[in-house]
């Protein structure tokens, strides 16, 4: 039996938001930014605690490997699979298995992440989940103009419960 995990729960319930898979899975796409990593950055402000350009990369250390070796094979053959006619049953193993193995990798960021962000005490509000978000974009240089990591705040602030400034 699983032990319970709230940055699992959190990650599930906020991927299934209206726009939400759709912006993360364009930035893995388009810039090889983990969505795990995202989803960790947002739970972290949800819960009060910010990242550090340090955090980003001991948080990557700790599931390169994972990802690597385990989470971009499983997902390649599920995205061979959609091309081939006839293996959807063998697709939806796959997807399974893909995502029982981004459930590994959020397992491991949960159980390191007191040590993966800082413990200073702020007021949950958009600029923790913007400095979050900021912090990844500044480690991985994904968005040089930022748009796209606007739209990525905006997406996920109402999910998580984080009102826009000025919208008080």
């Amino acid at each position: 039996m699983k032990k319970s995990n709230p940055l699992w729960e959190f990650s599930n319930s906020i991927y299934r938001k209206q726009g939400v898979s759709e912006i993360l899975l364009h930035i893995q796409d388009e810039f090889s930014i983990d969505v795990n990593i995202i989803l960790f950055a947002a739970w972290l402000a949800s819960i009060d605690r910010a990242l550090k350009i340090s955090d980003i990369q001991n948080a990557e250390k700790l599931v390169a490997i994972w990802r690597e070796e385990v989470i971009e094979p499983i997902r390649k053959i599920r995205k061979s699979l959609k091309r081939i006619s006839n293996a959807a049953n063998f697709y939806e193993n796959i997807k399974i298995l893909e995502i029982d193995a981004e459930e590994e990798e959020l397992r491991i960021l949960y159980e390191n992440f007191v040590k993966l962000s800082s413990d200073e005490p702020r007021d949950l509000n958009q600029d923790l989940l913007e400095y979050n978000l900021k912090t990844i974009n500044e480690f991985s240089f994904f968005d040089e103009n930022e748009l796209g990591l606007q739209r990525l705040i905006k997406i996920l602030a109402d999910p998580i419960g984080v009102a826009k400034k000025g919208s008080e």
